[in-house]
């Protein structure tokens, strides 16, 4: 397009990046190392980074870049641009990636341009605090302080009188325009710039929020203040001009990592893939706990947990679990992305398992064969013993019930991901996966040898441990359990393994592996 058009995504780490030429990646150390090289206003503001949060990048933008419409969106949060955007000011998506960031319109470069360039401003559609006010929300505001925003007001009253009633008028109201997300014509963004910077900078003369023993999160008020003025200055600009003002919704993902690839983390180690996911953490946690109570201290074990939905929190106790063990690597590996960028999603619980397994490969490198702890498996010998034994055999996969040793080099080489959804299209289980996936390279888990029972077990069925204490390894699960952050949760658990949840109404109408959920996600990504 002969108009340049350029908005800026602030981002203080590694983050998935739109595939869409207007969109200009904005990270924070970048322009901190940038300012520190200028004038002393830049080196003003570059001390100050955390506490201007996204404006950092606006005043980089004002100071250093070109363009004829300034945009700004924020690694987590972008306007929607899909066709039918709807008219909810927020629209909540679990994961930024490929599929997602077409669904809604960030990689049409023309469609974006177009939208951007057909008004004067573009902003959010505001939030409505329906019997309160943007004031009230301010003053009730965690780490927020109503002494800070009343000094704003003083500033404009003093040295910008003409926006007095327009600030009045604006904190009086009930809608607010969020996030300090907007895209603006050159004339009108510079305008904007110069009165916003120019009152924050005053802002610091009369509220030394250091000596006023502010914490960090409070010392970001300057952020905020910028929050709140953008609807001052908008509400004072569609009072004097005839500006063309248009609203989009913002897009908030939970998820914005970029895909990174898993390698292992020692030379000579054991590859334990230990599946976790959020409905079932308190049983994948007594796994663990059973592999790390036979564990060779001589050896090395390179634990990975995969699985969708594990909260960071679930992340923590794990980690926990761990500590003090040096020949124990633990990591976390969230399948939710691929089945989100795959649409798999919407399917059963059993499906979505089996696909965070064969997906492996997708999301590592380096690995050859893993030994794999199915979802309530539980170990009654060294892991090691047998991964030793069972990576000797020939096949794409070495399995019994519950534990498997599978080869990821093998089925990286055989499928894709589209490849990888097809297989998924009967009811399959992991042998018959593998057949379809790469022929008939399957075999069983070799013996280990005899002794006082099986080397290891999967939990599941009518009787499980965890609700009759009579069933056959009762004691040993409970004596697992009880090394383990979830010793009373674990016992809550349904004899799925699943911890209990209340459902939605959403849920209940549409239950999770059925065709009507299927249809009515379809439909919505419409």
């Amino acid at each position: 397009m002969s108009r340049q058009v350029k908005i800026f995504v602030s981002a203080h780490k590694p983050c998935y990046e739109v595939e869409n030429g207007v969109f200009v990646p904005a990270r924070q150390g970048e322009i901190v190392r940038a300012l520190m090289q200028g004038d002393e206003e830049d080196v003003f503001m570059a001390q100050r980074a955390d506490e201007f949060c996204e404006l950092l990048t606006q005043y980089y933008a004002w100071k250093r870049e070109k363009a004829d419409w300034y945009g700004f969106a924020h690694y987590r949060r972008y306007f929607s641009f899909a066709k039918r955007a709807g008219g909810k000011p927020v629209v909540h998506c679990s994961y930024l990636n490929a599929r997602t960031a077409a669904q809604f319109g960030l990689t049409e470069e023309e469609r974006v341009c177009g939208i951007v360039c057909s008004c004067d401003v573009l902003t959010p559609v505001p939030l409505n605090y329906y019997i309160k006010s943007v004031y009230w929300q301010y003053e009730h505001g965690e780490f927020l302080h109503k002494e800070d925003l009343d000094a704003v007001l003083n500033i404009i009253k003093e040295d910008y009188p003409d926006y007095f009633s327009s600030a009045e008028k604006y904190l009086s109201g009930r809608y607010l325009y969020p996030c300090n997300m907007f895209a603006m014509k050159r004339e009108l963004f510079r305008e904007y710039s110069e009165w916003l910077f120019g009152i924050l900078k005053k802002f610091y003369a009369v509220r030394d929020m250091r000596a006023l023993g502010y914490s960090a999160a409070e010392r970001r008020a300057p952020g905020h203040l910028g929050e709140r003025l953008f609807g001052v200055w908008l509400t004072h600009l569609r009072g004097r001009t005839g500006a063309k003002i248009s609203r989009l919704p913002i897009v908030l993902f939970g998820d914005t990592s970029p895909r990174e690839s898993l390698a292992p983390a020692f030379a000579e180690g054991v590859p334990v893939f230990l599946h976790a996911d959020g409905q079932s953490a308190p049983l994948s946690a007594v796994s663990f706990s059973s592999l790390l109570a036979h564990a060779d201290a001589g050896r090395r074990y390179d634990v990975v947990t995969f699985g969708e939905g594990l909260s960071a929190q679930d992340r923590e106790k794990f980690l926990q679990m761990a500590q003090g063990r040096d020949n124990v690597s633990l990591r976390f590996l969230d399948c939710g992305a691929v089945m989100a960028e795959t649409g798999f999603a919407s399917r059963s619980r059993r499906k979505r398992e089996l696909f965070s397994l064969f997906s492996l490969p997708l999301r590592t490198q380096g690995f050859g064969r893993i030994l794999v702890l199915e979802r309530g498996a539980f170990l009654r010998t060294d892991a090691a013993r047998l991964w030793d034994a069972a990576r000797t055999e020939n096949g794409a996969v070495c399995r019994a019930e519950g534990v498997c040793v599978l080869d990821l080099s093998v089925l990286g080489a055989a499928y894709d991901g589209q490849k990888l959804c097809s297989a998924f299209a009967g009811r399959r289980e992991m042998s018959s996966l593998v057949r379809a996936l790469c022929g008939e390279n399957v075999s069983s888990m070799p013996s280990v040898g005899a002794g006082d029972g099986p080397f290891f077990l999967r939990f599941g069925g009518k009787e499980v441990p965890w609700k009759d204490k009579s069933c056959a390894f009762a004691r040993e699960f409970s004596e697992a359990a009880q090394r383990t952050p979830y010793a009373r949760e674990v016992f809550l658990c349904d004899r799925q393994g699943r911890t209990k949840q209340k459902k939605t109404l959403f849920d209940r109408l549409f239950p999770q592996g059925s065709r009507r959920r299927s249809a009515w996600i379809k439909l919505f990504r419409r």
